[in-house]
């Protein structure tokens, strides 16, 4: 016959195992209704809006994406497309350094490409980008007692881009046509 330990161990195994096999399944079930939940998040989002990246662009425009929370509907469209201008200012002033770094190696620093004046000046002129920026699309949808989301999507043209910027490096002119006129402006 079996002692009074070997029962509370085989209860306790018992018990264990029935313990475990419940966690799993509670996690299994949990993982499923997660994944549930993050397809229909993403079915809440606006059919020409980017969720991969904040900004994107084709062969004439950049475009930038943003979404954003407020109480009021108005605020919440508002901070969505500031949000969506600062990311297509960021990304624009990032792709320019790039450009700036390759065509300081095409053209060599005799193009002024590496002059602190013009480094500093090319990091100002993402200042130029709300100037030309345009809003393609703002929606905004009740979230049931917790305020407003909006989603925002604005544009620049390359081209209206450009001619700003010619203006805002006047100055720097001569750096500024030969990075123009280098390959690694193709990229812009």
């Amino acid at each position: 016959m079996l002692d009074h330990k070997s029962v509370r161990f085989l209860t306790l195994i018992c018990f264990s195992a029935l313990l475990i096999s419940c966690s799993t399944t509670s996690n299994t079930s949990t993982t499923s209704d997660t994944s549930a939940n993050v397809t229909n998040a993403e079915s809440k989002y606006p059919s020409w809006y980017k969720t991969s990246r904040a900004v994107e662009s084709d062969d004439t425009s950049y475009f930038g994406y943003a979404t954003a929370i407020d109480s009021d509907s108005s605020a919440s469209a508002e901070k969505a497309k500031a949000q969506a201008q600062s990311e297509l200012k960021s990304a624009i002033s990032n792709r320019l350094e790039t450009i700036r770094n390759d065509a300081v190696v095409e053209l060599g620093s005799d193009s002024g490409l590496d002059s602190p004046r013009f480094i500093i000046a090319l990091r100002k002129a993402e200042n130029e980008v709300p100037s030309v920026t345009s809003t393609e699309e703002i929606e905004v949808e009740c979230l049931e007692g917790e305020g407003y989301r909006a989603f925002s999507k604005v544009s620049v043209e390359k081209e209206s881009l450009i001619e700003e910027l010619d203006k805002a490096f006047s100055a720097n002119s001569r750096a500024w046509n030969a990075m123009k006129e280098s390959e690694a402006f193709s990229q812009f």
